[in-house]
């Protein structure tokens, strides 16, 4: 059965057997919006939904069908879309449909040009497919390099010759007395379980949870403040850029909605913005501190504490795609609690901001989702990365930037 969808389906009865274009007959994006995505071509025996119609020629050897069909696949949206009435449901009316014109060479030039255009088509497959052969190879040899650094093999020979180093578990103590000075109480984060641990650490490394080394994980506003003409800028998803954030496209709110914001999710030099809603969901950048601003509710924000910020950002991407390919979920949402909870396994002697240093990001995803598209804020703090200490011979300094640039 022929339906609006890609895939067919099965039905007890046919309603046709023949070869046939099927066209929908009611079709949009909303809102009086015309549009169309596929119309089909079928053979043999099938029947159609309610909302489609079966084009068949008459004389197959007056029209061949596969050039009608690819001619009006190829030309859809400038064949049918202006024949479309209608506000809320759009439809094609089939009377417009039948006195749609169409071009009609020849028979044998039809079968010439079907023969011509599969032919094409048949050749950009396979350049497609030459191209996306080495990226497939590229995105394993990622993963293997990946593998292999939160595994400690790439430190494994750096760690034998440095072997008097500070264990993460004494930074994460620093990290610790340092937000209990601050006097702020915060809910103890569960421990995290062996079976949990995707793999065995290191000597000196361990697993512990984003929030530990993070003063604040949270979010924008929620409500939109009130936009206008000039003012304090009010960022978006669409100003987290790859690395950066972009001042070109902004808009602007009151200094008053400004200030109220602030108190509860203030921006500063040094912290993490990362998209967490839409389709550009993961990207993230560094907050330079050259203009102050307010951020919507698309954009989580990650204080890092004594930690790098840099190392925090590569978590916070790593989390959102760990939760996307672990379970196969179409997230377009990712609330900053999730940051919250997301464990990483620290190593021996951590970098300090003074410091060159790289850093590996391993995934082992948020512990709890939300429903279908969300990771709450207690979530945000709960998947995996991991932490190496920098290195300065020469030869170490480029393969450590050869390996950044290969991080997913």
């Amino acid at each position: 059965m022929v339906t609006m969808a890609e895939e067919r389906k099965t039905h007890n009865e046919y309603q046709f057997d023949a070869k046939a274009i099927v066209i929908p007959m009611v079709f949009g994006s909303g809102h009086g919006k015309a549009s169309i995505n596929r119309i089909h071509y079928q053979e043999g025996k099938f029947a159609v939904g309610t909302i489609l119609c079966a084009v068949i020629p008459k004389d197959h050897d007056v029209l061949e069908l596969l050039f009608l069909y690819y001619y009006c696949d190829v030309f859809k949206e400038e064949l049918f879309v202006p024949l479309m009435r209608g506000m809320a449901n759009v439809t094609l009316p089939l009377k417009a449909l039948e006195e749609l014109e169409i071009p009609l060479p020849p028979i044998d030039f039809q079968r010439k040009w079907v023969a011509k255009f599969e032919h094409i088509s048949a050749k950009q497959t396979e350049l497609r497919s030459e191209l996306t052969h080495p990226q497939t190879l590229l995105t394993r040899l990622r993963q293997s390099i990946l593998q292999e650094a939160v595994q400690g093999q790439l430190t494994a020979k750096w760690r034998q010759a440095t072997p008097h180093q500070e264990p993460a578990s004494e930074l994460l103590r620093r990290i610790q007395a340092e937000k209990a000075a601050t006097g702020k109480k915060e809910k103890p984060l569960p421990p995290v379980k062996a079976e949990e641990m995707p793999f065995e650490l290191p000597e000196g490394w361990l697993w512990c949870n984003m929030m530990e080394v993070s003063s604040q994980i949270t979010d924008g506003e929620h409500l939109t403040p009130q936009k206008t003409a000039s003012g304090k800028m009010l960022l978006s998803a669409k100003n987290v850029r790859d690395g950066f954030i972009d001042y070109n496209n902004v808009d602007f709110c009151s200094e008053a909605d400004y200030i109220k914001s602030i108190k509860r999710c203030n921006p500063e030099k040094g912290d993490v913005m990362i998209v967490s809603v839409g389709a550009t969901i993961g990207r993230s950048s560094i907050v330079d501190g050259e203009h102050e601003f307010v951020i919507v509710r698309s954009v989580a924000l990650i204080k890092p504490l004594i930690v790098s910020g840099n190392f925090l950002r590569e978590c916070s991407e790593m989390c959102v795609k760990s939760i996307r390919l672990r379970n196969n979920y179409p997230v377009s949402k990712v609330l900053p609690a999730a940051f919250s909870t997301f464990q990483w396994p620290g190593a021996k002697s951590l970098p300090s901001h003074k410091r060159k240093r790289w850093f590996i990001v391993s995934t082992k995803g948020a512990r709890r989702l939300e429903p279908q598209i969300c990771l709450s804020p207690t979530d945000i703090s709960m998947a995996t990365c991991l932490l190496f200490q920098s290195y300065n011979s020469p030869s170490t300094k480029r393969r450590q930037q050869s390996f950044r640039n290969l991080i997913p």
